[in-house]
Formats: C-alpha cells, sequence, structure tokens
C-alpha cells in the first residue's frame, strides 16, 4: 500500500485546516534543527586535512593591511599572561612562538596588549593561540 502524507494524515484524523497546521508544523520541525546544522557547518580543517571541530569566523575584507581574511575566534581581552589568554571569559593557552600584530606593526611586543581591547586571533593544530590582531581599542 503506498503511503504519502495526506493518506497518513487522514488515517490518524486530521483532516482540512488541521492538514495544513500539521504540514506547517514539520515545515518549521524542518527549518529550525535540520537547516541550520546543514548551512552552519563551516568546521576548520588542520594540515593534514581533519575536521577539527573549530569554527571560522570570516571577515569579507580585512580591515588592516597583512590582517587574514579568517580568524579562529574575536573578542575582548580579560586577561593576558606570559603562557595564556582570556578572551571574553574563555581561556586559551599561548603557543611559545605567539606573534602580536596591530595595524601599524606586524610583530608588536606583548606589553602592547591589555584588558578591554579587542583582537582577533588563530590558533594551530593544537588549539593553542598562535597569532593575535588587535582589531579596536574599547
Amino acid at each position: 500500500m503506498k503511503v504519502n502524507q495526506r493518506n497518513y494524515l487522514r488515517r490518524i484524523g486530521l483532516r482540512g485546516k488541521y492538514q495544513i497546521m500539521f504540514s506547517i508544523l514539520w515545515g518549521l520541525v524542518f527549518f529550525c534543527f535540520l537547516l541550520p546544522n546543514v548551512l552552519c557547518s563551516d568546521v576548520r580543517a588542520d594540515d593534514s586535512g581533519k575536521r577539527t571541530g573549530i569554527p571560522h569566523i570570516d571577515v569579507d575584507d580585512p580591515i588592516y593591511k597583512n590582517y587574514p581574511k579568517r580568524f579562529d575566534g574575536m573578542g575582548y581581552i580579560d586577561v593576558i599572561e606570559p603562557d595564556r589568554i582570556l578572551i571574553d571569559d574563555t581561556p586559551y593557552q599561548l603557543a611559545s612562538s605567539v606573534a602580536f600584530h596591530t595595524p601599524k606593526q606586524r610583530h608588536a611586543p606583548a606589553k602592547w596588549f591589555q584588558k578591554d581591547q579587542y583582537v582577533g586571533f588563530l590558533q594551530d593544530s593544537k588549539g593553542a593561540v598562535k597569532d593575535v590582531y588587535l582589531l579596536k581599542i574599547k
């Protein structure tokens, strides 16, 4: 026996406006739960081509020359220490060769970066922050 949505709805007793409401409900379920997972599945691949699960944040046109078009994260600095940085209440380990960049200086001293500055950062394959870019001072 061929089963389609209309026959199923009639079999369970839904007719007329209830059929329409049931169809709209299924459309909302698809739109709200399934579609965002398909559209927002941009995860980074490391150098070996494996998916790391770290989403990228794209910037169409870099704000400053020599800045990347894509950051692994962005936010305000809460605390900066020699081996870690706290950005928007999330701790990140700093790579041993971390580089700090400002719009005017490609390799700036770490002491130029302070609390409440808005930064973008790139991570290495282990998740450690390897580059920090100054975007805005609060």
